[in-house]
């Protein structure tokens, strides 16, 4: 798999710079104007760098397959994790809101800037968004003008009933997320002594020894930064402590998202994969997550989502845990995306399956 690496500059409409890579193998269809472009948005903590494992099963899977055609994929950072932390860690003082992620794929995919010479008004997008990227995802087709895109696939997407975060039961008025984020070890002497703490811990012995290594690399960085301008030896996060919990803070974000989903569920196929285990952590914090998911598809869809699937040996952390399992959800699921899907106008209510 051949990739190439993007930053996309929307200043001064936009403040924070987006970074990107785009993937390819030599079976992808190129120049095909048929095939689809993938768009890949991770989860809060992670980066772009963790679709890598998943991505290589996929266009595996749909090289063997034969019907559905990739032209491309690409993978977008959050502005303020990965690469794209580094390069707004200034900016990023300001404060920050999860929405930003959505504003940023849009306005990466829409064009509304410069640094990538593509043109994804004339593609046929089909977006992937794993957690607070599925947010993402929903909350950029909010924008104008519209993205298009023929389908969304939601992976174990951060989508909360407004019983959960109201009621003290489930967790309302405590944020464990929150609270591990401010406690959290941030710095390291090195990187090779972070991976034996990682791989020591039970909670990152249960990932893909593929994406935790990736995490090493990509979702480190040397010292001194902003965040800790005194300190000149070993690593910290890319994305801090600080922007973290400025994440789980917020619920404007994902509130909205849930509240669009019908109605991006009018106008586009919406696919649906959760990991069937349920998250420790999430378990705490909202004690019933088999509801709060089947609340989703039930209340939040109204039913007009166009597929589910749930993955054994899975929780919230699918690409991290189960990459492969997760590629071949995904070409099942891009494999039912009908033929006359791919060919109508992006977007269009006719479009949908």
């Amino acid at each position: 798999m051949q990739s190439k690496p993007y930053v996309f500059d929307a200043r001064p409409t936009f403040p924070l710079l987006v970074t990107a890579r785009q993937y390819w193998t030599s079976d992808c269809s190129r120049d095909d104007p048929d095939a689809v472009t993938l768009v890949f948005a991770h989860a809060t903590g992670f980066h772009k760098e963790h679709w890598e494992p998943t991505l290589e099963h996929l266009l595996a899977h749909l090289r063997d397959q034969g019907s559905f055609k990739v032209r491309d994929a690409w993978c977008i950072d959050a502005p303020n994790h990965g690469e794209a932390a580094k390069l707004n860690e200034r900016t990023l003082q300001w404060g920050y809101v999860p929405e930003e992620y959505a504003r940023a794929v849009h306005l990466f995919l829409a064009g509304l800037g410069k640094g990538v010479d593509v043109d994804f008004s004339s593609r046929k997008l089909v977006g992937i968004g794993h957690s607070m990227g599925a947010t993402a995802i929903i909350l950029s087709h909010t924008y104008q003008p519209p993205l298009p895109y023929v389908s969304v696939v939601l992976v174990d997407p951060m989508l909360l009933p407004s019983w959960v975060d109201s009621s003290p039961s489930n967790g309302g008025t405590r944020n464990i997320l929150l609270e591990g984020a401010e406690k959290r070890r941030d710095i390291w002497p090195s990187r090779e002594e972070a991976w034996q703490q990682f791989t020591s811990r039970p909670a990152w012995k249960i990932w893909d020894e593929r994406v935790l290594k990736l995490y090493v690399q990509h979702g480190l960085r040397e010292l001194p930064t902003a965040e800790y301008p005194d300190r000149t030896e070993g690593v910290t996060l890319t994305y801090t402590k600080a922007q973290e919990t400025a994440c789980y803070r917020d619920k404007l974000g994902r509130t909205k998202a849930y509240r669009y989903l019908p109605y991006l569920c009018d106008v586009l196929p919406v696919h649906f994969i959760w990991g069937e285990m349920p998250d420790p952590i999430l378990l705490r914090m909202y004690r019933r997550t088999a509801e709060v998911k089947n609340t989703v598809m039930s209340e939040g869809t109204q039913g007009k989502h166009a597929s589910e699937k749930r993955i054994k040996g899975a929780g919230h952390l699918l690409p991290q845990m189960q990459p492969e399992r997760l590629a071949a959800a995904l070409t099942s699921t891009l494999v039912s995306i009908s033929t006359c899907v791919i060919h109508r106008h992006p977007g269009s209510v006719a479009s949908r399956l």
